[in-house]
């Protein structure tokens, strides 16, 4: 995923502490903001790889082109909006 949204040091969000703020019962705001990162980021993963696979030819026979078009928007706002949770991450850290 790292890859996908050019922002490495997300992943390092719980390596500083001893316990992960995700492996926590208690939910707080930062756990689910981490949380929803971590799912969104998935989904990125998941639609990234249907639309590359076999050069973006299996999508468009399955879904067809307009919709292989849309879902490519898709991809692009979610890789904005993971980017700009994962700037709220950071930011959130050092405060």
């Amino acid at each position: 995923m790292k890859e996908l949204n050019n922002n490495p040091e997300v992943a390092a969000v719980c390596d500083e502490k001893d316990t992960c703020c995700c492996d926590s019962s208690e939910s707080t705001p930062f756990s689910r903001l981490v949380e929803e990162k971590r799912a969104l980021d998935e989904k990125i993963v998941k639609l990234h790889g249907f639309l590359s696979r076999n050069s973006g030819e299996d999508a468009r026979e399955i879904a067809g082109f307009a919709q292989v078009e849309r879902m490519s928007n898709q991809l692009r706002v979610m890789l904005e909006y993971s980017n700009i949770l994962n700037e709220r991450i950071l930011t959130w850290r050092h405060n």
